[in-house]
This record gives C-alpha cells, sequence and structure tokens, in this order.
C-alpha cells in the first residue's frame, strides 16, 4: 500500500502551468495599457482640436464691439503637416468672404499646435481645410476644399494612431457646432 500522506512542495506540471499562466495575463495587462495609452491620448488630441476651433468662435464674437477687428477667427488643419492653426482673418471687404472663399494670403496666424507623437491627421473627402467665424452671430463658413471655397456640408477632423487601431472624429457644421 502505498502512504497517502502529505507532499512537500508542487510538481513540474504545477509548475509550469502557473509560470504559463502567470505569463499569459501580464502579457494581457501589457499590451491592454498601450492600446489604453493610444486611445486617452487620441481622445486628449480630439480635445484640443475641438477646443481650438470653440477659441475662434468665441473669438468672433468677442471682439466683436471692439474699434479694429478683423472680419473673423478660424482654424486652418495642415494634413501634410499635423498641424491645426487658430488665424485672424481679414480683407476689405467682409462681406464678400462666402462668395470668394478663404484665402491663405488674407490669414494672420496666432497659434499653430502640432500633432502629438504617435497620432496623425488622417485625410478624407470631407476633410476639414479651414472653418471660419464672422461676428456677430458669429456666421460659421466651412471649407473642405483645398481652393478654400465655401462648402455646404460639415466638415471633419479625422485623428487617428498609426497602426489605425483607435481614431477620432471631430466635426463642424454650417451652424457653428462642434463634436466629437
Amino acid at each position: 500500500m502505498r502512504n497517502l500522506g502529505f507532499r512537500k512542495g508542487l510538481t513540474l506540471l504545477e509548475l509550469l502551468v502557473t509560470i504559463s499562466l502567470t505569463t499569459l495575463l501580464s502579457s494581457l495587462v501589457i499590451s491592454y495599457g498601450h492600446v489604453g495609452r493610444q486611445q486617452v491620448s487620441l481622445y486628449v488630441e480630439a480635445s484640443k482640436v475641438a477646443q481650438l476651433i470653440l477659441r475662434a468662435k468665441a473669438l468672433a464674437v468677442t471682439t466683436y464691439n471692439q474699434p479694429i477687428v478683423p472680419c473673423g477667427y478660424g482654424v486652418e488643419v495642415d494634413y501634410a503637416r499635423g498641424v491645426y492653426t487658430l488665424f485672424s482673418y481679414d480683407v476689405p471687404n467682409c462681406n464678400v468672404i462666402a462668395l470668394t472663399g478663404i484665402n491663405s494670403v488674407n490669414k494672420t496666424p496666432l497659434t499653430s499646435v502640432s500633432v502629438q507623437a504617435g497620432l496623425m491627421l488622417q485625410l478624407g473627402l470631407d476633410s476639414l481645410r479651414d472653418v471660419l467665424f464672422l461676428p456677430p452671430n458669429p456666421t460659421t463658413l466651412v471649407s473642405t476644399d483645398s481652393s478654400g471655397a465655401i462648402g455646404s456640408r460639415p466638415g471633419k477632423v479625422y485623428l487617428q494612431t498609426p497602426n489605425a487601431s483607435a481614431n477620432a472624429t471631430i466635426v463642424v457644421t454650417q451652424t457653428g457646432e462642434v463634436s466629437f
């Protein structure tokens, strides 16, 4: 008969199973942490873009009653360089901007922001090139065309991670609503 007493320690098989389960769980936690960091940085960047667009809108409203003001304020998105810029816009006749479009010659850059490392601006058919807010309402002019022509549809800023595992979209409508 065998002795059914207590054994001292683990068998080799039990030890290997424990080590493999620990390795599997730790690799899942590490990979989830990396994806989580990418998503957080993506949403922070989307928030910064939306905040800059709303700042341009606020500038158009708050400077309306001042003696010397530009025609409006806006944001330009440069997809090739990965930069978005807050600008003031001034032309001799502010009433013709909707007809002539947004010309880069009349822009005065105020603030430029580069997209965070590890993220990129993605160009699409309805990608926002320029948005311009004209006081006092403010009237919103959205350009999705590289020529600066004013369009009749919302503009979208697409942000994504380099491997396209996560993305965010900021939408600006003709009524000046900004959502993401």
